[in-house]
């Protein structure tokens, strides 16, 4: 590269050197020592579960919390009867009005 501009389409040494030097062949057992050397220790089957353990459950929460929040219904006119209100009714006990307590669905 020259002073000029660093866009400049000459060749750079430096750079042409360490390439050759990392993608000259040979040495494979050197390069198959290096790579497995900079892996992590393997653990067992559980240790890789266990690392998996904690973000599956952040994910299982947050789509949780997700679903539950477009699973609520929104205000649909009245409000949802309570549950004294199902139950001091003169009339037998109808299972909408005790399923609607339930989940809060309203009427």
């Amino acid at each position: 590269m020259s002073a000029n501009s660093p866009f400049d389409a000459g060749r750079d040494r430096e750079l042409g050197d360490a390439l050759r030097l990392v993608l000259t062949p040979g040495g494979n057992a050197e390069f198959v020592s290096r790579v497995l050397a900079s892996l992590p220790a393997a653990g067992s089957f559980w240790d890789v579960l266990a690392g998996w353990a904690r973000p599956g459950i952040a994910a299982a929460l947050l789509v949780a919390v997700a679903l539950g929040y477009w699973l609520v219904p929104r205000d649909q006119g009245g409000p949802a009867p309570t549950a004294v209100e199902v139950l001091a009714a003169d009339q037998p006990l109808d299972q909408d009005a005790l399923t609607s307590v339930l989940l809060g669905t309203g009427r």
